[in-house]
């Protein structure tokens, strides 16, 4: 699968940079892997790239859970992450169990939050690091903590189970397919007025994010999309994308707090026209 090489975020790069331009519309790094626009030698990629998310305006505190197949930047206060990252990649077979029957509380977590608290309200208990990626990546135990109620948010079914889903899918497969690697960050976006489900224990999103970031031979890619509750489902993707850095405006998060900040400030700034 051919990728566009004016896709999303691609920039030309003047000579005193530490990358170099290799035409008008990419940046090829020179190192084997993408290392020289980060603001420090060593760090871990796994689930993230260039850090994970920090706080800068974010209302309330956010506890790090780490899992097998995803990390979880969990709020205790509204109930559901402030955002959660996951890294694909290419398998040889896509080997899958069945789904557990119920989501399962987390016993880090002092809220509780349990599945008992979705019930009847309207909304898919929905994943953000998902089913299919993680149990294909990471084996049937990352499948079980995938169904964490701290990796776990309230959406409504049509936009869950196809809009989201679809968008899913096609990281899962065609982007994991096309890429080295692939690094995933989502999460919630609220109005101030946001309602909560029954109970007042979780906050209801009005909006959601997701940010992509992909690397190929040193090339470094990145776009973002944002989408509220009331989709339909069919509808395509490209009209939600946006620039990151409006994602983090809305949210209060930093989202590439390694990159060097010239470079984070082109990237965040850019709004991506397609999805390849």
């Amino acid at each position: 699968m051919q990728i566009k090489n004016h896709f999303l975020f691609i920039l030309s790069v003047g000579v005193g940079l530490m990358f170099t331009a290799c035409d008008s519309d990419e940046i090829l790094i020179n190192e084997e892997r993408p290392t020289s626009y980060l603001t420090v030698d060593d760090h871990d990629d796994y689930y993230t790239y260039a850090g994970e998310p920090e706080s800068i305006a974010y209302p309330n505190p956010i506890h790090i859970l780490y899992n097998e197949g995803y990390v979880s930047g969990y709020d205790e206060v509204r109930g559901i992450p402030a955002w959660v990252a996951y890294r694909v990649f290419n398998v040889e077979e896509y080997l899958t169990f069945d789904r557990p029957s119920r989501f399962l509380i987390d016993i880090r977590t002092e809220n509780q939050i349990s599945h008992d608290e979705y019930t009847h309200s309207g909304f898919d208990r929905g994943h953000l690091a998902p089913n299919f990626a993680v149990v294909t990546r990471y084996g049937l135990d990352a499948q079980i903590e995938s169904f964490l109620m701290t990796n776990i948010v309230p959406q409504k079914p049509a936009l869950n189970r196809q809009w989201w889903e679809r968008l899913e899918r096609l990281i899962a497969r065609d982007y994991s397919e096309a890429y080295d690697n692939v690094w995933v960050l989502l999460g919630p976006v609220f109005n101030d007025t946001g309602n909560w489900l029954q109970g007042n224990k979780v906050k209801v999103p009005t909006h959601f994010y997701k940010i992509i970031k992909a690397e190929k031979n040193g090339v470094f890619e990145m776009k973002a999309f944002l989408v509220h509750q009331e989709v339909e489902g069919s509808e395509n993707h490209e009209p939600y994308l946006t620039a990151v850095k409006d994602i983090e405006d809305l949210t209060g998060l930093n989202f590439n707090p390694l990159l060097i900040e010239t470079f984070a400030d082109s990237l965040e700034n850019q709004k991506a026209q397609w999805m390849w």
